[in-house]
């Protein structure tokens, strides 16, 4: 709507992207259809002036027909008469830009047939007008009776068009329709008529350029109501980078104590680890120190011991001495 063509197009393909991705055909098609709307207003933006301008040009309006001819495809599909329609006037529209007159008819009678057939008076109206303005604009490489056939043609659509715009309270369509006469007629040297429609168009024009002032005044509003929500939002984001970054700091420095806390405590227990392992080496060669003497006393005394046997099966025992003793006493006194 308001003309920025880049962010229209960015959005509308995010939002297909989306669509695709879910699988949403309904609002595939109509993304596809917005799509080809914007490329088609790019490209009548650009005055045929030829060089890269008109291949600019005719590059946007192959775009356009691409979108729109994608867009008809899934209406086919789906059934959607309305949408049909409306695709189908949208190429219509595209090869009346192009100067393809006969094509852009062609589309133009299809839109209204199906339109006629759902009784949709919007779009019986918008068909009307734009079949009556392509006669009129072929009129230009027409000559004698085909001039004039082509002049009645044009009058009768747009009449029956101008009369549907005022049943309908389309004023916009109805300035676009008082134009249109007021050119045939002034092609066709009426120019009384020409003046009158002329006069119409530019009191609509005039009504609602004043509403278009105060939907601008509107759109500039909210604008600038979007950008300070946008801005706040922006600055509460950046807030909460530079908190989160904080937060990322604090941890990233406890991270690091905690990682040299940990290698102290890994050398330390390294140290202990190291001086346990002497220790207990040191312990182990005192227990076999201390089994090898404990055996070389064990082997002592047990020599000890076996002297000690030795030497009491050698000699006899005090008793056995006091017995022979008393015995050869006996003896010497019965002598």
């Amino acid at each position: 709507e308001q003309k920025d063509f880049q962010k229209a197009l960015e959005y509308y393909f995010k939002a297909l992207k989306i669509g695709e991705e879910i699988g949403d055909k309904g609002r595939i098609a109509i993304q596809l259809g917005n799509i080809g709307i914007v490329y088609q207003m790019q490209a009548g933006r650009l005055v045929n002036k030829g060089g890269p301008e008109l291949r600019r040009r005719d590059s946007l309006y192959g775009m356009a027909l691409d979108y729109y001819f994608r867009r008809l495809k899934m209406d086919e599909e789906s059934g959607n008469q309305n949408n049909m329609a409306i695709n189908l006037g949208n190429i219509g529209g595209v090869y009346q830009e192009q100067g393809d007159y006969s094509k852009s008819l062609d589309y133009y009678f299809r839109a209204l047939k199906i339109a006629e057939g759902l009784e949709s008076k919007i779009n019986i109206n918008a068909w009307l007008g734009n079949i009556g303005s392509l006669y009129t604009s072929m009129m230009a490489a027409a000559a004698g009776t085909e001039k004039g056939a082509l002049a009645s043609k044009a009058e009768k659509y747009l009449s029956d068009a101008l009369k549907a715009d005022k049943e309908l309270g389309a004023p916009d369509y109805e300035r676009q329709d008082e134009e249109s006469l007021s050119e045939l007629y002034e092609k066709t040297n009426r120019y009384q008529l020409a003046l009158e429609h002329y006069k119409k168009a530019m009191s609509l024009k005039d009504t609602l350029f004043s509403q278009e002032k105060n939907k601008e005044i509107t759109r500039k509003e909210m604008n600038y109501e979007f950008e300070k929500k946008e801005a706040a939002a922006k600055a509460e984001q950046e807030k909460q980078a530079a908190v989160a970054a904080a937060e990322k700091q604090r941890q990233r420095i406890v991270l690091i104590l905690v990682s040299c806390v940990l290698f102290l405590v890994l050398i330390f227990a390294g140290f202990v680890f190291r001086a346990l392992r002497i220790t207990n080496q040191q312990k182990g060669i005192i227990e076999e120190q201390k089994k090898h003497v404990e055996e070389k006393q064990k082997e002592i005394l047990d020599s000890i011991h076996y002297a000690r046997r030795i030497q009491t099966a050698l000699l006899p025992t005090e008793k056995y001495i006091d017995k022979s003793l008393n015995r050869l006493m006996n003896c010497d006194k019965h002598i």
